[in-house]
């Protein structure tokens, strides 16, 4: 890519970027379980309607600041369907029930442990169907139409099916992609997005290219940032190594016997922490943030962040086909069957136990180096609005918060407007 900073006013400190990503596949009539209707009603449940009385709570204390939320077409036309609405609040009613079920079970046989496990699933599915019907009239969408109304988010767009833009043949479904998409955000929440999150943050220089089968034959194609100039989007995001160079930060290649070779590439000495802009046709500007890679290791990490801490639900073991989770994380190398016991909850009013200082808390370490990263930033370059992209995170079905917060899973905020 062929970035620039973009040189704006001076600013005392960093920017801190917040962004939450989400994105499912179109699983409504496609089946429950494992990966049908219940993918969905699991991520709304325990993901979107946490982070929605998040907002609210932040929107009534009067809090500074705003979060870009990033919804991809597919969630949002399923979240705007009449058969969510309905599946979503049976499904509710279904959980509420098995944990009540496994509390009994629990009791019967003298674990405590577990059955306190057991009442706060209960108390979790009873909240959100209270929630689901009376605070958002089972309509989502409206509750996070109106958080932008009021400037409390930023819902930003992408590609109509999730479908990864470099590799469509044709600059057609490239335009059909985006075009769909922006009508879908336009249908829902009444106004033109600013700003997209491209499907698996994948990007296509222009160049000159020519089919790997088929006739020989070479044209020149036009780099992503031309689709979304003339789509009117003014701001992308792409991963780290595509700004600072270097190897990507994948989650699962470092367990791969054979590495890529073509993955990595020099450094081009660029800061991932400052906003760039790319001149499409016509001298028209597209803003790029990159995510910062620290804080991606710290949230996406089974060895140093969220997925391997202890505070939290151990995602792949459940107490019976489809049942509710009652063991915490431990690490990626046991298997599930000799991993921790039950634990205990904390509540609002408990204090967690207290770690050693060489073993802090991923939320402590995340904390941490939110606040070097930001300090560093007004360092850098004073010409600079320098940013923090964070994290890297994608909403949907994963790791479990052991209380009824759900753990903010985060991303970026963008620049505003040039």
């Amino acid at each position: 890519m062929d970035l620039h900073a973009e040189g704006v006013s001076p600013t005392p400190r960093g920017t801190l970027l917040l962004v939450l990503h989400t994105h499912l596949p179109w699983v409504l009539g496609h089946g429950r379980w494992p990966h049908g209707e219940s993918w969905l009603y699991e991520a709304t449940a325990e993901c979107y309607l946490p982070i929605l009385r998040l907002l609210d709570r932040l929107e009534a204390e009067d809090c500074k600041g705003s979060v870009t939320l990033g919804m991809t077409p597919v969630l949002v036309e399923m979240l705007a369907s009449h058969r969510f609405r309905d599946g979503f609040l049976a499904y509710l009613e279904e959980r509420a029930s098995r944990a009540d079920a496994d509390r009994r079970e629990f009791e019967a046989s003298g674990d405590e442990h577990a059955r306190g496990a057991a009442v706060v699933w209960s108390e979790f599915y009873q909240r959100a169907k209270v929630d689901f019907l009376e605070k958002y009239n089972r309509d989502l969408l409206a509750a996070l139409k109106r958080l932008q109304e009021s400037n409390r988010i930023e819902i930003i767009v992408s590609a109509a099916t999730h479908g990864y833009l470099p590799l469509l043949g044709r600059d057609e479904s490239i335009e059909a992609q985006l075009g769909i998409g922006i009508t879908s955000y336009r249908r829902r929440f009444g106004r033109r997005p600013r700003g997209i999150w491209l499907p698996e943050c994948a990007y296509r220089p222009g160049s000159t290219w020519s089919r790997p089968v088929g006739p020989a034959r070479a044209w020149l194609r036009p780099g992503i940032e031309e689709f979304l100039a003339r789509k009117g989007l003014r701001y992308f995001f792409v991963d780290t190594h595509l700004v600072a160079g270097g190897a990507p930060i994948g989650t699962y290649e470092d367990r791969l016997v054979e590495r890529r070779l073509d993955a990595a590439r020099e450094g081009t000495s660029r800061s991932p922490n400052e906003p760039y802009a790319i001149t499409a046709s016509r001298r028209r500007k597209v803003a790029v943030l990159a995510r910062d890679p620290r804080s991606s290791v710290q949230v996406w990490s089974a060895d140093y962040g969220y997925p391997g801490d202890g505070a939290y639900l151990e995602f792949h073991r459940k107490h019976g086909k489809d049942g509710l989770r009652y063991w915490r994380v431990t690490d990626r190398a046991s298997p599930c069957p000799k991993r921790f016991p039950t634990i205990r909850w904390p509540r609002r009013n408990e204090r967690r136990p207290t770690r050693s200082t060489s073993h802090p808390s991923s939320s402590t370490l995340f904390g941490n180096t939110m606040r070097q990263r930001v300090a560093q930033a007004s360092l850098w370059r004073p010409s600079t609005r320098n940013s923090l992209a964070i994290g890297g995170l994608k909403v949907h079905s994963g790791w479990r918060p052991c209380s009824d917060d759900s753990r903010v899973k985060s991303k970026w905020r963008p620049l505003p407007p040039f």
